[in-house]
């Protein structure tokens, strides 16, 4: 036998009589599939036919059939199943987007490996699981081979969403369909919708004040503006010290640019409150938008995908639609002198969701 424990461990008996020999054939076999097409579809990728199903026990303990074609035009969730605390997670999010009518299927495939289990002991275990917690999902008749090919080629970016697990688990059903492309996409489809109006207008206030005047949000559009978040008077208030010194070399090149401070409020920080935007105005030179906590929260929630713990410069061109999402980065990078700056709403996206999910790398 050769003296690679790991041809076991990854091939079962299809290493069979594990010689080096059979170790090459095997990798032959494995590495053109990294470079041919047919990883790219369902049936391929689980080297079986259109035609062969895939099952499961629905609530009434009756067993449903389908085909791997009927579900090629879905976005399916293959769960190399293991026995973790992700489950409940995944099967929130598939409940809600059977709610919502969402062409979305899981299919479980049994991998009992790493438990060292006989498998029919292992996949017996994990069907007790999940009809306990009540959990139908389509279940792929176990094969050893298919099993631990998965888990040899699941690292494939190809046809593998590397980050679905983290995207489902961060963003639930609002994900959908669960892919680092269409978080993106969808950021900057929800980011591009938004404008001066949408945001600053709160009920039947639509104004911001400078010291006792009012000033209709209306009248912004034409104007570049910066849209000043912030937690006031937090113990490291550095970017409104910046912002005066970039708001008087700007305003002397541009003397229509205003900025628009809206307070946001949180337990985690500030616990100092403001009575009236009387105090705000003694210190910063620029618009404010009045203070109401449900407001500011609804703003957020808008702008960005988790909750905001800095200060942030929006920035809205003369259309009165967002440019960029960071642009106190961008201030601090290259100087006012080139405000104001282009469309950078792409790599702001990415990178906030590099913030919300650390493993988010690689994106275009």
């Amino acid at each position: 036998m050769c003296g690679y424990p790991i041809l076991l461990w990854d091939h079962g008996a299809d290493a069979f009589p594990y010689t080096f020999e059979k170790l090459q054939e095997l990798r032959a076999n494995d590495w053109p599939i990294w470079e041919t097409p047919s990883t790219s579809t369902f049936e391929g990728l689980l080297g079986c036919s259109p035609s062969d199903f895939v099952y499961k026990n629905n609530t009434a303990g009756d067993c449903e059939q389908v085909t791997i074609s009927e579900l090629t035009e879905k976005v399916v969730a293959l769960y190399l199943t293991g026995f973790d605390s992700f489950i409940p997670t995944l099967h929130k999010v598939y409940e809600h987007c059977r709610a919502q009518n969402l062409a979305f299927e899981i299919v479980l495939v049994y991998m009992p490996f790493d438990d060292c289990l006989d498998p029919d002991i292992y996949n017996a275990k994990v069907d007790s699981v999940l009809q306990k917690q009540n959990i139908s999902w389509w279940r792929l008749p176990f094969n050893n081979s298919v099993s631990r090919r998965l888990k040899r080629l699941t690292n494939g970016p190809r046809y593998v969403e590397l980050y679905g697990a983290e995207i489902i688990d961060q963003f639930g059903i609002e994900g959908f369909p669960f892919t680092r492309e269409g978080i993106v996409e969808s950021g900057l489809m929800r980011l591009r919708e938004l404008t001066l109006d949408s945001l600053l207008v709160y009920g039947s206030r639509n104004y911001v004040i400078r010291g006792n005047n009012k000033i209709v949000v209306s009248e912004l559009k034409g104007r570049n503006i910066l849209l000043y978040l912030d937690y006031y008077l937090m113990d490291s208030f550095t970017l409104y010290h910046e912002l005066l010194i970039w708001y008087n070399e700007i305003k002397a090149n541009h003397p229509t640019f205003d900025v628009v401070f809206v307070r946001l409020q949180s337990m985690h920080t500030s616990t100092i409150e403001v009575e009236d935007e009387s105090e705000l105005s003694a210190v910063m030179p620029w618009l404010i938008c009045p203070f109401d906590p449900d407001h500011s929260a609804s703003l957020a929630k808008k702008i960005f995908f988790k909750e905001h713990t800095r200060g942030t410069l929006i920035q809205f061109g003369e259309d009165g639609r967002i440019c960029s999402t960071q642009v106190q980065d961008l201030l601090r990078n290259q100087g006012p002198d080139y405000f104001p700056f282009g469309d950078n709403l792409r790599q702001d996206v990415i990178c906030e969701l590099q913030s919300c999910i650390h493993t988010f790398i690689d994106m275009m």
